[in-house]
C-alpha cells in the first residue's frame, strides 16, 4: 500500500480556522447571539473562565501526550495507521 497517499497535509491556518473560526456554535451570549467557544476563551473577557483554563492547563502533562503520540503504531495487524512523517506533524502541532 502506498502510505504516502494517506499523508496528512493540513496548513496550520486551516487547523486554526477549524478550531477557532468555525461558524457552528450553539453557545449564545446575553443577546442570544452565537459565540464561538474557543474565541470566547481566547479573548480572556471572562476572568472566571480564564482562571478555570489556567487551572486546567496546570494539569496537562505534555510528556504523557508526547508519549501517547510516539506509541501510535505504524501498522496494526497489517492495517496502515500512521507514517513517521504524520506522527511528526502531529507532534509539531500539539507539543
Amino acid at each position: 500500500m502506498d502510505s504516502e497517499r494517506w499523508m496528512i497535509k493540513f496548513p496550520k491556518n486551516d487547523i486554526y480556522q477549524d478550531a477557532l473560526g468555525t461558524g457552528v456554535s450553539f453557545f449564545t451570549d446575553e443577546n442570544d447571539k452565537n459565540i464561538h467557544p474557543f474565541q470566547y476563551i481566547e479573548s480572556m473577557q471572562n476572568p472566571d473562565c480564564t482562571k478555570a483554563l489556567l487551572r486546567f492547563a496546570e494539569h496537562i502533562d505534555m510528556k504523557k501526550i508526547e508519549q501517547l503520540i510516539e506509541e501510535i503504531p505504524e501498522n496494526i495487524d497489517e492495517i496502515f495507521v500512521i507514517t513517521d512523517a504524520q506522527n511528526n506533524i502531529i507532534k509539531q502541532f500539539f507539543i
